[in-house]
């Protein structure tokens, strides 16, 4: 009788258990590679806001005259939001997911309103109030970094499988 044998199940199963095994600091490695593309970008095109940006990137919310709101006339820009940009190092969350974080830090004087942290001068930028036009800066600098975003990715889990001889 013949008898038939699959040995590539094995195989796979012991690649599987081979990635789990990946080292957390690999992955905080290549985490960080990500977040300094991210940021880098991030930080770039927050240091373009000022006067124009949102009509120079056709950004307005409603483009229809009667609800579109005028161009910004006057540069409130101090470069304060560029500078912000952060990066919180990677590690693993309460379900052992590694996650690495881009944020905007601090806070700035707001008039005589107190203080506003710069992550919400960053949002009324990006998704703009009935008073402010969006200004999408965070979605372009993304957009124009994905692909390098991806590529470190599989640079960093390709170096780690070699590694592996896998």
């Amino acid at each position: 009788m013949a008898k038939l044998r699959v040995d590539a199940m094995d195989s796979l199963l012991y690649s599987m258990q081979q990635n789990e095994s990946i080292p957390k600091s690999d992955l905080a490695e290549i985490i960080a590679r990500q977040a300094e593309i991210v940021s880098a970008a991030v930080r770039a095109e927050a240091q373009k806001l000022g006067v124009g940006y949102d009509k120079k990137h056709n950004n307005a919310r409603d483009t229809t005259p009667e609800n579109s709101l005028p161009g910004q006339k006057k540069t409130y820009s101090t470069g304060e939001t560029a500078r912000s940009v952060a990066i919180r190092a990677a590690k693993p969350d309460k379900k052992g997911i590694m996650a690495g974080q881009v944020y905007f830090r601090g806070s700035r004087p707001n008039g005589r309103h107190g203080r506003k942290t710069n992550a919400e001068v960053a949002f009324l930028n990006e998704y703009g109030s009935r008073n402010i036009n969006a200004r999408n800066f965070i979605r372009r600098a993304l957009a124009q970094v994905e692909s390098a975003v991806i590529g470190a990715a599989r640079d960093g889990i390709d170096s780690i499988l070699k590694k592996q001889n896998l």
